[in-house]
């Protein structure tokens, strides 16, 4: 569903995922990780909202 969604394959979002779990040192297997890694997207959120001059992520 993903992939649809952002028109991409779907190995592309595979590899991406590995990408994140690689850089980040989380694992997407673990719902803790992913309770962690979600809950760091919606303080980034929240930061942006907040903040007019942000640019967006990374």
């Amino acid at each position: 569903m993903a992939a649809q969604a952002l028109f991409v394959h779907k190995n592309t979002i595979s590899q991406r995922l590995r990408r994140i779990e690689k850089l980040t040192g989380l694992s997407f297997g673990s719902p803790s990780d992913v309770l962690q890694f979600s809950a760091a997207l919606a303080a980034d959120d929240i930061r942006a909202a907040s903040d007019p001059s942000a640019t967006g992520r990374y």
